[in-house]
């Protein structure tokens, strides 16, 4: 879907200060990988007195004393986000874009566009409606990305993981699982992280029974530096 206003691209892949090495690779029957829900009332995020809150397709900024200062909410059908601000609600801005938010540099969105062929990225959301592309996504939908302190976001990408930094450069940091295009949708997968160790996992269907899954797990070491 052809988008509107568009920021050009921005410039080629650049080489990611973050490296991952996979410690450990297994694999079971069983069902699919699903996300957990975030603790209630647990912050995406935070600074000095401002806090990000999130719940499915909304994210508020929160001040001190319990003030909305701005509502980010995403439509879905026609794949959009909204902006609001104020007390009253007041629409300021919309895009074309809707998948994951995160909040830090701006407002950046892993694109879920749910169509094949995608034409899914990770974009961020500027000013007056305008979209700054970046890296394209192979996959229609991608599960929750990491965020890492430096602002880079870890995304699994139909059996990739790779990183996003603030400038939207990307970088494969490990292939986890060849998945076709075509059939990315039928995979699920998760992404966490703990200290300086990732845990992703993803459901591959079975070829003829897709009610059948193999749950492939890797534990993988992310560090930085050549």
């Amino acid at each position: 879907m052809q988008r509107p206003e568009e920021a050009g691209p921005t410039a080629g892949p650049t080489p990611s200060p973050w490296r991952a090495t996979v410690v450990r690779h297994r694999r079971k029957a069983g069902d699919p990988p699903r996300e957990s829900d975030r603790a209630e009332g647990q912050p995406l995020a935070w600074r000095h007195d401002l806090r990000i809150h999130g719940t499915r397709g909304e994210i508020s900024c929160v001040d001190a004393v319990g003030r909305t200062r701005w509502t980010l909410r995403c439509t879905g059908i026609p794949n959009a986000a909204h902006i609001s601000g104020g007390r009253d609600g007041t629409l300021v801005d919309s895009w074309r874009s809707y998948g994951h938010y995160v909040i830090g540099s701006g407002v950046r969105v892993v694109e879920t566009d749910r169509n094949l062929p995608t034409e899914s990225r990770v974009v961020r959301l500027l000013p007056g409606g305008v979209i700054e592309r970046g890296p394209r996504l192979t996959g229609c939908s991608a599960p929750r990305p990491v965020v890492l302190d430096d602002g880079t976001i870890l995304v699994i990408d139909a059996g990739v993981l790779r990183a996003v930094d603030r400038r939207l450069h990307a970088t494969v940091l490990a292939e986890l699982l060849t998945v076709e295009p075509d059939r990315a949708w039928a995979y699920t997968a998760t992404l966490h992280r703990d200290g300086d160790l990732l845990t992703a996992r993803i459901g591959a269907p079975h070829p003829r029974r897709e009610d059948r899954h193999t749950v492939h797990t890797w534990t993988i070491s992310l560090h930085q530096g050549s």
